[in-house]
């Protein structure tokens, strides 16, 4: 119990990490010619809404984590 609140953090991360990876891929895309822009309205939009989504998953996390993980852990030691 002392990782935090897992099923909250790591779908966020991988979230994030495929949001970091869609940058690169749509750059490269785009200098290979397969897209006449580098990122759409829609693209920004949904990735504005999966920020949001995200930042809240780890604000939940974060408050469940100093609220009974830390004192959980400072009983046992």
């Amino acid at each position: 119990m002392g990782y935090g609140f897992m099923p909250l953090e790591l779908p966020a991360i991988i979230i994030s990490g495929a949001i970091g990876f869609k940058v690169p891929f749509n750059l490269f895309a785009y200098f290979c010619e397969r897209r006449s822009s580098i990122i759409s309205i829609n693209e920004i939009k949904y990735t504005g809404y999966l920020i949001i989504i995200l930042l809240a998953m780890l604000i939940i996390a974060a408050f469940i984590e100093a609220i009974f993980v830390i004192p959980y852990g400072q009983t046992l030691t």
